[in-house]
């Protein structure tokens, strides 16, 4: 396993923003504890400068000043300007440092320049004359990004495009700003996504794209994006493009997405230019042939013909648009041409003859940079130290602690035993969820293996052989028991596992029970499941299995959209009831008595009264952030598995820890757990003997070569013959092929299987692998996913988790930001709202053996 104390990147200095990029660890005074006033545009540590002189360059978007003699781009960070013959380009930005700044766009007049900076800390419109002096900023979000600033043809408004944090998937809204102050005014409604605005010489019309697809269906080839005409007057949106590319005939293939993005008034209001994709084109790049393309069209907006103008231009990201689908371009002064960029050079399209000339420029690049934080990371051969435990529940004496770790049941006395293994070594499956029968003699778990699938089992506490009670196999999980002891109660997901998918496919669980001593299962009912959620039933009051169900509007004291809902049933399937509906909860556990619900939401534990129907006998929904209940948050560093001890008494765990709550008094007891296992290694001398090695000495190459490798690690390369090979190696011919070192890739999201059970090899991690990746670094991921372990039965690369998820999904604007956090509308991230939260998901992170230090998450947090 790699280990690694800190993770974190400098910014380089390119036209795009690296996401999750961390900087300098903050500095605290030492007698207040308060930071000093953070300048962005500053280079940390040792600085350097990135030096060179270019003539072409990436994303340049350029604009045309409004008497057509100079064109202003962004190119690494700078905006800049040169004539429009071409020349030698001037950056206009370079004393704001190491900040980003693009999406140049000229005033009317020609005397100031509208475009984005991060000087601010976020991304802002800021306008600054032509020459590059006076840069001030005009819209003040902090949530959100903004980007394609445009004027109004009278010069007094900008109007751009906000949205786009880390995980946006290209929704926006449109907002205009007035060039002297003011915090902006929303021109789009909260359910359109729009983004590229474009105003009409009169100034009446927005023209922009918008994205029209059902939620989840990214598909350009469907037309996911269309043109839409906003009339400032009467606020009505009229649609300029709609509909999907028709196939031609005899099967030929589309002719065009049937979508449009990036709409370009003509000067005198006419023409629209925009860009299309061609799903079925191709185009070569430095000999390799790429698809699909994309190309530049025009509309006569008096007639509605169309033609195309120039194929292809640069390839549009209408998948993720963060900042613009195409590189923005700009119309000629006479309406006669267009310049853009293509092939990293600047272009001028003629538009009667479709004639493309170059424009050519040359840059001199000084763009400062922040010095490199680097800590070594080392691969341990020794014990592995587990971080991340699941499952965690104590026995109902209270005496002993059962929790899943690398796909193992552990036993555990508490408060400070030594973990031991449950279940004999030779039971081969990955094992999950365990749960104490009522008088705590035996506990059920659910298995899982690729080979012979899943079942339920039970096992008495001092050990022994399982006994298997399901008599099918399929997909269980979370088995509970009948208070009598009678029954075992388990969710069976529909099979998505068994044709090779992951539990979080699953749109449907069934509730069974089964025997305890084993037997033919009966369906209780069936549960659909939305957004990867695993059902997890409970026993609860009067008898009744518990459990959420997604799907779930409306609510007393809520508002409508999707929610999970508390239900509960009997056992033989009749009188179901809904209880309380909940935003975003994963797991519910009711108190026996019924007075007191605990869930998990957002790797959290929450507990809230168990309220009694609302109005109309609607059941209540409870939203954390607008609570119509009290409720507690219990964790600020992690918290999942909520269930009960007793009426009084909750118990969770969160990696290394196992938490009881007494309700009444408010206190919580912490136990940590300790558990070291032999790490998985191979054994023995392998000599690989025979091929063409690329090396790490720079581009130096043995024609034909060895490599020794002792006990997992490389121990010998060279040219054949010379590299002692041991007695007893295992020899392997690989001549004719080549060998080269490890890649790592150093952002990697792994956790296609973050819920629950996972399968027992991935075809994922063995894909990585077979293409040449030994090393995988994971800056983002779900913390349940971290229980995967390192067996010898999985192959694939090494895996190293930087930090947790942050990010939590909402419906746009439906709810306002807890205490806790703070959060955009649209797919929101959920910023720490306090240092001291800040702290705790640093604390959570290394609690399960991330180790990225997220700079922004104290910056962005308020005070305690």
């Amino acid at each position: 396993m790699l280990t690694t104390r800190r993770v974190l990147f400098s910014l380089i200095a390119t036209g795009s923003v690296l996401y999750g990029s961390a900087g300098e660890v903050l500095h605290a005074q030492a007698a207040t504890n308060t930071p000093p006033p953070w300048d962005i545009t500053r280079p940390r540590g040792t600085p350097r400068i990135i030096s060179f002189t270019t003539d072409e360059g990436t994303w340049l978007s350029p604009d045309v000043s409004p008497d057509g003699r100079t064109i202003a781009f962004d190119m690494v960070g700078d905006i800049w300007v040169v004539p429009i013959a071409g020349g030698e380009a001037r950056a206009l930005t370079r004393a704001s440092g190491i900040a980003l700044n693009f999406h140049a766009a000229w005033s009317p007049d020609g005397s100031r320049i509208a475009f984005v900076s991060d000087r601010d800390g976020q991304e802002n419109v800021w306008i600054m004359n032509a020459d590059g002096s006076n840069a001030r900023r005009v819209s003040t979000q902090r949530e959100k990004r903004v980007s394609l600033p445009a004027w109004t043809p009278d010069g007094s408004y900008v109007i751009a495009r906000t949205g786009g944090d880390s995980n946006n998937d290209g929704r926006g809204e449109l907002w205009m700003w007035h060039v002297d102050g003011g915090t902006g005014v929303r021109i789009t409604g909260e359910t359109i996504s729009a983004s590229w605005p474009e105003v009409s010489p009169d100034g009446r019309y927005v023209y922009h794209e918008e994205i029209v697809a059902i939620p989840g269906d990214r598909n350009p080839a469907r037309g996911l994006y269309q043109l839409r005409r906003l009339d400032r007057q009467s606020g009505k949106v009229a649609e300029i493009t709609s509909g999907v590319g028709p196939l031609q005939d005899g099967g030929g293939g589309r002719r065009s997405s049937g979508g449009a993005v990036a709409p370009a008034l003509s000067p005198d209001g006419r023409w629209l230019a925009f860009a299309r994709r061609i799903p079925d084109g191709t185009q070569q790049i430095m000999g390799h042939e790429y698809g699909p393309r994309t190309a530049l069209w025009l509309r006569d907006l008096q007639s509605g013909a169309e033609r195309m103008l120039m194929d292809p231009i640069t390839t549009d990201v209408q998948e993720r648009n963060n900042n613009g689908t195409v590189p923005r371009y700009s119309w000629m002064p006479d309406g006669r041409s267009i310049v853009l960029t293509e092939g990293g050079k600047l272009r001028r399209l003629d538009v009667a003859s479709g004639g493309v000339t170059t424009i050519p420029f040359t840059a001199r690049v000084e763009k400062p940079i922040s010095e490199r934080v680097f800590a070594p990371t080392r691969i341990t051969d020794g014990p592995l130290d587990v971080r991340m435990m699941r499952y965690h529940t104590a026995s109902p004496d209270g005496r002993t602690l059962a929790f899943v770790a690398v796909g193992r049941i552990w036993l555990m006395d508490l408060p400070g035993g030594t973990p031991r293994r449950l279940t004999p070594t030779e039971f081969a499956a990955d094992e999950y969820a365990p749960a104490w029968s009522p008088d705590g003699s035996s506990l059920a778990f659910a298995s899982w293996s690729d080979a012979t699938h899943g079942h339920v089992w039970r096992i008495a506490r001092t050990g022994g052989a399982p006994q298997r009670l399901t008599q099918l196999a399929g997909m269980y999980t979370n088995p509970t028991w009948s208070p009598d002891g009678q029954r075992v109660v388990v969710a069976r997901g529909a099979g998505e596992m068994l044709r090779g998918r992951m539990p979080s496919d699953e749109s449907a669980f069934s509730l069974e029970w089964v025997p305890a001593a084993g037997g033919e299962a009966t369906n209780i009912i069936d549960v659909s499941s939305r957004g990867g959620r695993i059902v997890a039933p409970k026993f609860g009051p009067e008898g009744r299995v518990f459990y959420l169900e997604s799907g779930a509007g409306g609510g007393a004291g809520g508002g409508g959209g999707g929610a999970q809902s508390l239900r509960s049933v009997r056992v033989d399937g009749f009188d179901p009831r809904v209880h309380i509906l909940l935003d975003a909860a994963d797991e519910a556990a009711p108190s026996p008595d019924g007075k007191w619900l605990a869930f998990a939401r957002g790797d959290n534990i929450y507990l809230a009264p168990l309220p009694w129907p609302g109005m109309q006998g609607e059941p209540v929904r409870l939203a954390v952030s607008q609570p119509v209940l009290p409720v507690r948050r219990l964790t600020l560093e992690g918290g999942n598995f909520p269930g009960w001890v007793s009426a009084n008494v909750l118990q969770w765990g969160s990696a290394t820890r196992f938490f009881r709550h007494r309700v009444d008094v408010r206190t919580t007891d912490t136990t940590r757990i300790a558990l070291q296992v032999p790490r998985p290694m191979a054994r023995g001398v392998v000599a690989l003997t025979g091929a063409k090695l690329v090396t790490m000495n720079g581009d130096s190459i043995i024609p034909r070569g060895d490599v020794v490798v002792r006990d997992g690690r490389i121990v010998g390369v060279g040219a054949s013959g010379r590299v002692p090979i041991p007695a007893g190696a295992h020899r392997v011919d690989v001549s004719g092929k080549t060998i080269i070192p490890g890649m790592i890739d150093a952002h990697k999201h792994t956790a296609r299987e973050g819920r629950d059970l996972l399968s027992q090899q991935s075809w994922e991690m063995a894909s990585n692998l077979a293409f040449g990746i030994t090393t995988r670094s994971s800056p983002r991921e779900r913390r349940k996913s971290s229980s995967r372990w390192p067996r010898r039965s999985r192959r694939g690369s090494r895996w190293v988790r930087a930090c947790s998820a942050q990010a939590r999904r909402s419906r746009a604007g439906r709810r306002r930001a807890s205490r806790m956090s703070t959060r955009s509308r649209t797919r929101s991230t959920r910023w720490p709202g306090s240092r001291a939260m800040a702290r705790a998901r640093s604390r959570s992170t290394s609690s399960v053996g991330g180790t990225n230090d997220r700079k922004q998450w104290k910056r962005r947090a308020r005070p305690a």
